[in-house]
């Protein structure tokens, strides 16, 4: 970590400004610049960012505004007509790996998808709309896009944290389960995804 300049204790704060949150928030420039849209002292109290609910703000509202690169905000990518992933990648650390990621906003998005069909089958007894609360379209929704790039976040904090297991894993088919069953997780302890059901099913 120190090997990198936003690794050392800033002079003046005596706080690093490593990466934390699930965008990985990294810079002091940075911590300002998201405390100030946010309303928060990011600066002098860095470690708000892991905080379950403003790592999501820092995500989704830094995406959005394109506070993290100018000119190259959400709207830019997904609109009513339009949804470049790939391209999108230039919100965050330019075109690295963009089209591997893109490939991961697609397996979100299809999975999100397959849930809110899922949810309204008769068979499940469902509540009418329970899977689509909102009417919200999955490819141009900001906050559905900011939910799905943020469970993509989410996977890879969760992944780093148990790697150990991870390593002992050889079937790519578990590494995919696991991933599925964190992802789902996260949906529901957010409340993003909300099944009401009557009786069995």
């Amino acid at each position: 970590m120190a090997r990198r300049r936003y690794g050392r204790p800033d002079p003046t704060t005596g706080h690093v400004y490593y990466g934390r949150g699930e965008v990985q928030l990294t810079w002091i420039g940075n911590y300002r610049k998201m405390g100030e849209a946010l309303g928060l002292d990011l600066v002098n109290e860095p470690d708000l960012a892991l905080d379950p609910d403003t790592s999501a703000d820092i995500l989704v509202q830094g995406m959005m505004q394109a506070l993290y690169t100018p000119n190259h905000g959400l709207p830019r990518y997904f609109s009513a007509t339009d949804a470049d992933a790939e391209g999108a990648r230039r919100l965050v650390n330019g075109a690295d790996k963009a089209s591997l990621i893109a490939g991961y906003w697609r397996n979100f998005l299809d999975s999100l998808e397959a849930a809110r069909t899922a949810a309204v089958q008769p068979n499940c007894r469902a509540t009418e709309g329970a899977g689509d609360a909102d009417g919200a379209d999955l490819k141009t929704d900001p906050v559905a896009i900011g939910g799905v790039l943020a469970g993509v976040g989410g996977v890879a904090g969760a992944a780093s944290m148990i790697k150990p297991i991870l390593e002992g894993v050889t079937s790519p088919w578990a590494v995919v389960a696991l991933a599925m069953v964190l992802v789902a997780a996260w949906l529901v302890v957010t409340g993003r995804v909300k099944l009401k059901r009557e009786g069995g099913v």
